[in-house]
C-alpha cells in the first residue's frame, strides 16, 4: 500500500493598495509527494504569471531517497526547490 501525500503552497507577489497584481508579477504553487513505504518523496512547483498562465513547470519525482520525512519537511524541502529554481532563473515573484 502506498500513501501519497499532496501539499501545496502558494507564493505571490503582494498587491498594490487598489489589490492590483503587477503584470510582472508570478506565482509559486509548490507541492511535495510523499511515498512512506518506500522512504521516498519528490517535489514539484509551477510558476505562472499575473494571468494564471503557466510560465515554467517541474516535477523532480522520487528525488529524495531513504528518509523519513515529515509532512512539515516534505512541504519545506518542495519550497526550498521552488525558489532555488525561481531565483537560478532570474525569477520575480
Amino acid at each position: 500500500m502506498h500513501h501519497h501525500l499532496k501539499l501545496q503552497r502558494s507564493l505571490r507577489s503582494q498587491k498594490d493598495v487598489h489589490g492590483n497584481r503587477s503584470m510582472d508579477d508570478l506565482e509559486l504553487n509548490t507541492n511535495a509527494a510523499l511515498r512512506d513505504q518506500l522512504k521516498r518523496m519528490g517535489t514539484s512547483f509551477v510558476v505562472r504569471n499575473h494571468a494564471g498562465m503557466v510560465v515554467a513547470v517541474v516535477a523532480a519525482g522520487c528525488k529524495y531517497n531513504s528518509g523519513d520525512f515529515s509532512v512539515e519537511n516534505a512541504e519545506l524541502i518542495a519550497i526550498t526547490d521552488g525558489l532555488q529554481f525561481v531565483l537560478s532563473n532570474n525569477f520575480m515573484i
